[in-house]
């Protein structure tokens, strides 16, 4: 935490984005370096994004924050054990955002991108919970993808368009 406050302090005076993307990756790896543990990486990612809530409000020209943290090619590799583990987190993660008192106080928005039909029943719900306690607010923008796949959302995207345009525009 202090490093954090530092590093807010050496940024504070210098013109920073208003939307940061952060790829949660390496928590594996961390956990099994640091843990002797692979599980425990995801945990200590989970901690480290809920300390990130808390300090949010103080870069106040960071306005939208969009989280990568399990993607489309993780959801097919990983073992059943490990996706296990990932949802736990992910259900309690989303269902502590929806009552969580700094994302109220300072009105951030869940938005979660991705294919989310994909996850079990109940992590789809905790996600659901936390999007509508907070669909109103404007401060802040959380973005969490979540089995995402960036080619996969541009034929995504690309066909939305066609669509668009087929029913806004005659070709004749």
């Amino acid at each position: 935490m202090k490093n954090i406050e530092k590093l807010i302090q050496e940024v504070k005076n210098k013109p920073l984005p208003t939307h940061v993307g952060i790829i949660m990756d390496g928590n594996r790896r961390w956990g099994e370096k640091n843990l002797k543990n692979k599980l425990k990486g995801h945990n200590a990612g989970d901690k480290s994004l809920r300390k990130l809530l808390k300090i949010i409000p103080k870069l106040e020209d960071i306005k939208i924050f969009t989280f990568y943290t399990f993607s489309l090619e993780n959801l097919k590799k990983r073992p059943e054990k490990e996706k296990n583990n990932l949802y736990r987190i992910f259900k309690k993660g989303f269902n502590d955002l929806a009552k969580n008192k700094d994302v109220h106080k300072h009105k951030m928005k869940i938005s979660v991108l991705g294919d989310i039909k994909k996850l079990p029943k109940d992590v789809r719900d905790a996600i659901k919970k936390a999007i509508n306690a907070t669909k109103k607010y404007k401060n802040y923008f959380l973005n969490f993808c979540i089995v995402y796949d960036g080619q996969e959302e541009i034929v995504n995207a690309v066909k939305k368009i066609i669509k668009f345009c087929l029913n806004e525009f005659s070709f004749e």
